[in-house]
């Protein structure tokens, strides 16, 4: 079996590794070093989803002809993706505010599946902040930035989100409605407002430039 981590063909012991889940697991403490991260798969040339990856956890090694692997450095990824949303929450909380209108204005279908679009980044969003207070190991109960703590804010973020799912579920259109125009909107410039001091309490990735994410 050929491994290959960012185009360089690597050696490593398989002894006492069965199956691919363990071979993975074997991968990342001994090829991958902190802080890079394994960002694809591509196993006998096809590129695994983050699905079929646990899908194939229990596969043999036997199975296995080649595995290539793509890593990137975990705080140049982190520092990228809070830039990102800096530019498209301000487009979620316009689109937020359209579909409210459109939904009000009767045209349901469309204002539903803007919104819906704009639901799945902001889960996305979320699952960044969850994965910078696990990798960082930030309490964000102890954070403070403008007056405002960042864990009540998370969870304020995450309660709009289930309390539109919710709406939907029972087709409460005006509820939906409200909440994604006067509740979701206004949080999110909230939260591009705070992220330039977020970034400041990370480690500095190698490489990169200071205050690479500004307000």
């Amino acid at each position: 079996m050929e491994i290959i981590v960012n185009g360089e063909s690597r050696e490593l012991t398989t002894e006492g590794i069965d199956t691919f889940k363990e071979l993975m697991d074997r991968i990342e403490s001994d090829l991958v070093v902190y802080p890079d991260v394994v960002t694809r798969i591509f196993l006998n040339e096809e590129e695994l989803d983050e699905g079929q990856e646990i899908g194939f956890g229990n596969s043999r090694l036997d199975d296995i002809v080649s595995l290539a692997l793509e890593t990137a450095n975990s705080l140049a990824l982190t520092y990228q993706s809070l830039s990102d949303a800096q530019d498209y929450l301000p487009q979620l909380s316009e689109i937020f505010e359209n579909s409210a209108k459109l939904i009000r204005g009767g045209n349901l279908q469309e204002g539903l599946y803007d919104a819906s679009q704009a639901l799945d980044v902001i889960a996305a969003f979320s699952q960044i902040l969850d994965s910078i207070r696990t990798a960082f190991q930030l309490d964000f109960s102890q954070v403070t930035i403008d007056e405002i703590n960042l864990l009540d804010k998370l969870n304020k973020l995450n309660r709009y989100a289930n309390e539109v799912l919710e709406a939907t579920k029972d087709e409460n259109w005006t509820l939906f409605a409200d909440l994604i125009e006067y509740e979701l909107s206004p949080l999110l410039y909230e939260w591009m407002a705070v992220i330039p001091e977020l970034v400041k309490l990370l480690p500095e990735p190698e490489n990169s430039e200071p205050g690479k994410v500004e307000g």
